[in-house]
């Protein structure tokens, strides 16, 4: 798969991830349980995850309440 830097438009960026076997038409059988392939995308647009602070906050319950905790830390 060609390295990419940055994507100029969602038709470019549409492009490469159809080039994944996950994104296209494998279906069932493209499924990899790991990270390894999130880490390549994220790698691939220049890891945008290290320019910016964040709290990933999931679950059933208990997320509105952890946000306002931690909004008025």
């Amino acid at each position: 798969m060609k390295k990419r830097s940055h994507f100029s438009s969602i038709n470019e960026l549409q492009t490469w991830l159809f080039q994944i076997p996950m994104f296209s038409k494998d279906g069932v059988k493209a499924i990899h349980y790991s990270l390894k392939n999130m880490e390549a995308a994220l790698e691939e647009l220049g890891n945008p995850q290290h320019n910016f602070f964040s709290i990933h906050i999931a679950g059933t319950n208990g997320k509105g309440s952890t946000v306002r905790l931690l909004e008025s830390m």
